[in-house]
């Protein structure tokens, strides 16, 4: 994932992957912090890596947003989502 960020001395904030593995049921997800500079701070060259716990094997929904980076709920901001459909075999 690549962010561009358009405006400056901008807030913290988070950006979350959640997914739903649609035929068992299974739900997870992360979230990374992006600093004021517009790059994730924990991620090898500022890429999120994984999906948390693992999906499993079958039809995987997946959305991206923006959250607050406010303790402990991270409410969704105001922006455009994202989301991919994907299916994982054995």
């Amino acid at each position: 994932m690549k962010i561009t960020q358009t405006g400056s001395s901008c807030e913290p904030y988070r950006v979350a992957i959640r997914w739903k593995n649609l035929d068992s049921g299974t739900t997870g997800g992360q979230s990374q912090k992006v600093g004021a500079n517009g790059v994730i701070e924990t991620g090898p060259d500022s890429v999120i890596t994984g999906m948390g716990l693992g999906p499993g094997v079958g039809r995987v929904e997946a959305t991206i947003v923006a959250t607050a980076d406010l303790y402990p709920q991270h409410p969704e901001l105001e922006q455009l989502s994202g989301m991919a459909w994907f299916t994982l075999n054995e």
